[in-house]
């Protein structure tokens, strides 16, 4: 046994001592609950990042194969608004809800034991400096406003 150390966004590190104490059989099936709700925000978080990234990528092509999808007000607005609370949450030091509720959820362990809970978290989060993270932010909010007046959404 020893210290697991995983690095998450906006300064937190989680380390817990593994296996000690030892549990009974109603606190094991109360921490498998919390560990599949953890996975389950961790799924979330993941689909709200994909969301935001697959923005960037689908409405310039949707402009050039004239999906009227990617042209819609309320996507546009949606996926703005998405990435805009992402940068503000960077620019003022918040760490995300979704990440404290996780890692809340886990006890402070940290890493998911399941594969694909470990995978999804390691594509998630990465031990950069904040700046990194902050530059990142505000180049794709940036870029939003960018395709907004290049491209912008029909007002039907």
């Amino acid at each position: 046994m020893g210290v697991a150390y995983y690095p998450f966004p906006s300064r937190i590190r989680a380390a817990a001592y593994q296996g000690w104490p030892p549990v009974s059989g109603t606190e094991e099936a109360g921490m498998m609950i919390q560990s599949y709700a953890a996975d389950a925000i961790l799924i979330v978080h993941f689909a709200y990042v994909a969301f935001v990234a697959s923005g960037f990528l689908l409405i310039p092509l949707g402009a050039w194969r004239v999906w009227r999808w990617t042209r819609s007000v309320r996507y546009r607005v949606l996926h703005g608004v998405a990435i805009g609370y992402v940068a503000c949450e960077q620019l003022l030091g918040i760490t995300c809800p979704l990440t404290l509720w996780e890692y809340r959820l886990r006890g402070g362990e940290g890493a998911p034991r399941a594969f694909v809970p470990r995978l999804l978290q390691a594509i998630l989060f990465h031990a950069w400096p904040p700046m990194v993270f902050t530059g990142l932010y505000l180049g794709l909010v940036a870029l939003a406003v960018f395709y907004w007046w290049r491209l912008p959404p029909d007002h039907y």
